[in-house]
């Protein structure tokens, strides 16, 4: 059998790989850029209507918790690639990109942004159904942009990785902040049917 050289995976992990994946289907650069805006500009129209609409719903404190969220996001994604200094992949490069690498800062940010709203949509009077559908689309978008980030060729995948993990403890975060009270048994007792 012959050797392989050490420190390299073997020839299938290699076809197996994340980039390889999400490069190999022939999707359209421009797709893939469409797809990436998700977690740019349009992140923080999505991110402002939400503080928006929880302040129009009178839910100041939720609306505050929210958007220093967001901003903490932004901010710690920042930090974290000054710190980390984790070069980007070497080109080519089929989208801007400017700074490090590490985390990705539109999976960082989609994920907040996105599972934000998929919070309030859970705690919501909506259907369901449509709490379901929602839950889906919008779990979605972030899993797509950090695809769209390596198959771009501007992030590593465990860049992205570090980005849904760190925006996902963000939701956790205002989640356990912002958690509605709880009635106790005896207070369900007490008031009756």
């Amino acid at each position: 059998m012959p050797k392989r050289a050490v420190g390299r995976p073997p020839s299938w992990l290699r076809v197996l790989s994340i980039a390889a994946l999400v490069t190999s289907p022939g999707i359209p650069t421009d797709a893939w850029r469409a797809v990436t805006e998700l977690g740019g500009l349009a992140r923080v129209a999505v991110g402002l209507g939400l503080v928006l609409w929880l302040a129009w719903r009178r839910r100041p404190v939720e609306a505050v918790v929210v958007a220093v969220a967001l901003v903490g996001a932004s901010l710690f994604t920042d930090a974290a690639k000054d710190l980390i200094a984790r070069p980007r992949p070497p080109g080519p490069h089929l989208d801007a990109a400017i700074g490090y690498s590490f985390p990705s800062g539109h999976a960082l940010n989609s994920t907040a942004t996105y599972g934000l709203v998929v919070l309030g949509a859970c705690r919501s009077s909506l259907a369901p159904t449509a709490r379901r559908v929602a839950a889906a689309v919008l779990v979605a978008i972030p899993f797509l942009v950090g695809l769209s980030r390596v198959a771009l060729g501007v992030h590593y995948p465990s860049d992205v990785l570090g980005g849904w993990l760190a925006g996902t403890a963000a939701v956790f975060i205002v989640a356990t902040i912002t958690r509605p009270p709880t009635r106790s048994p005896r207070e369900d007792a007490r008031s009756g049917p």
